[in-house]
């Protein structure tokens, strides 16, 4: 498991940037959030204003948050106003 690749499926708000950074923290060189191209349409056309208030406070933090990825979503959460969830569900072979 040493050289696993970590990618982060999480939500697109507050929490799930939060969650990431967490595992990020733990394994600096081997954890990535997955990012859709088209992100910014997504969370414009389906994400919630409710779910970004909600956890608006958290905002600032991350806002001085180092990491790329993050500051590309904190920019979209800023543009749009909404923060989006998603679900994921993966099969893994045993």
């Amino acid at each position: 498991m040493k050289n696993t690749i970590v990618t982060h499926y999480g939500d697109y708000d507050p929490v799930g940037l939060g969650e990431y950074l967490r595992i990020k923290n733990k394994r600096t060189d081997r954890t990535e959030l997955y990012l859709p191209e088209n992100l910014e349409e997504l969370v414009a056309k389906y994400g919630s204003e409710e779910l970004l208030a909600k956890s608006r406070k958290l905002m600032p933090e991350l806002r001085g948050s180092s990491d790329k990825a993050v500051r590309r979503v904190v920019s979209i959460l800023n543009s749009t106003g909404r923060a989006l969830e998603q679900e994921l569900l993966l099969s893994l072979p045993r």
